[in-house]
């Protein structure tokens, strides 16, 4: 109880006191976050894939659409779930084998 009395205790106190008041006061500088907006030259660039697109819904064995369709297939695709599931519990067999060497 004594240590609560103490002029040191009061110092300590009003050092705390001071330093959260000065945090309190200092501007905080908020960043604005909006949806970046394409400007015209990217909605312009993207109309050629994007007629293309439309295109192949209404005629889709025109040539070009057959085309975009040949490239897709050369394409690798997306892990299977078996590879996923795999490639998951290898990562946590690794840091398995990480935690118990730092527990060592």
């Amino acid at each position: 109880m004594e240590f609560f009395n103490s002029k040191k205790f009061i110092a300590i106190l009003l050092v705390v006191l001071f330093v959260s008041v000065l945090s309190g006061c200092a501007k905080k500088t908020l960043v604005k976050q909006e949806p970046k907006q394409p400007t015209t030259l990217e909605s312009v660039a993207k109309m050629k894939s994007i007629g293309a697109m439309i295109g192949c819904v209404f005629a889709p064995t025109e040539p070009e659409c057959q085309k975009l369709l040949k490239k897709k297939a050369h394409e690798k695709p997306h892990q299977s779930q078996e590879e996923y599931i795999e490639e998951v519990n290898k990562e946590f067999d690794d840091l398995e084998k990480d935690l118990e060497t730092r527990a060592e």
